[in-house]
């Protein structure tokens, strides 16, 4: 009896499932758009732990450039990532380049201010910033 109401009167059916259908087809991107923010920060995350571990292996290597390479990428993945930057540091430190050493070590306690290694970052950055001040022809 209801399915001959609607073939008789089609319009009925649309008015009845209208709102719902309408909501459907405006939900359907929305949540794909979603879904696929979520899917790209899972694999955000995963490609910059996975640039974090080649730029440690670069480092135990000798090859600090490559390594600063791929911690660079790794920060470009995931912009509030702290470890590369204490990475970064760490290799521009054994560089030889205090002042982007510093610069990586300062970064590193403003995105995470609370590292458990806050302290001693603290100790480098104070460290770090006396050699600069002995070394820059200003000083003289």
């Amino acid at each position: 009896m209801v399915a001959n109401t609607f073939k008789r009167h089609p319009g009925r059916l649309w008015r009845k499932l209208g709102v719902g259908v309408i909501l459907w087809f405006a939900a359907v991107p929305i949540l794909a758009g979603y879904l696929r923010a979520q899917e790209d920060s899972g694999t955000a995350y995963y490609h910059a732990e996975k640039d974090l571990e080649v730029g440690q292996f670069y480092m135990k290597k000798g090859d600090v450039d490559a390594a600063i390479d791929r911690f660079q990428d790794a920060i470009k993945l995931k912009p509030n990532f702290a470890r590369p930057r204490l990475l970064l540091g760490e290799a521009y430190e054994k560089k030889g380049d205090k002042g982007q050493a510093l610069k990586y070590y300062k970064e590193y306690l403003e995105v995470l201010p609370k590292a458990p290694d806050a302290g001693k970052i603290r100790k480098r950055i104070e460290k770090l910033t006396k050699e600069l001040d002995k070394n820059s022809p200003e000083s003289s």
